[in-house]
């Protein structure tokens, strides 16, 4: 089937780009194509992470806070521990809190707030994570 005239003309208007051949190479521990997660970026970012994700432990957000910090990235991060033990158990109150703070943050320099992932003490607190958490959730003690 061939394109119309119309696709073709509205083809040629999308930006083609070429992959950085070096982004992702292959390993030699048996794993591919895992991306690189440098903490690079210059635009507001906010992360959610559960607590009590076993696939992805909360200590990548923490190496993810020390390469921003590193890469001079740091004041544009913004990270929420959710308490909860499944990948991505977000509820869609937590997400959409998220995003419309992330908006705000983008479109008028309002930065949300966001909890410390890298002070030990904080962390170990026994309501760390309750502030952007919004339900309650089983096998794990409520938010005072």
């Amino acid at each position: 089937m061939s394109l119309s005239d119309a696709e073709q003309a509205f083809n040629s208007t999308v930006p083609v780009r070429e992959p950085d051949p070096d982004a992702n190479p292959r390993r030699t521990d048996g794993l591919r194509w895992i991306p690189k997660v440098n903490g690079e970026f210059s635009v507001p970012v906010v992360t959610l992470h559960n607590l009590g994700d076993l696939f992805v432990p909360f200590s990548m957000q923490q190496i993810y806070a020390r390469r921003a910090k590193d890469n001079g990235s740091a004041e544009w991060l913004v990270q929420r521990a959710i308490r909860a033990v499944g990948h991505c158990d977000f509820t869609v109150e937590e997400e959409w809190n998220a995003f419309q703070d992330m908006v705000a943050w983008a479109t008028n320099g309002i930065k949300p707030a966001g909890d410390d992932v890298l002070d030990p003490a904080e962390v170990s607190q026994p309501n760390y994570g309750c502030q952007f958490t919004t339900v309650d959730r089983p096998w794990l003690a409520p938010c005072p």
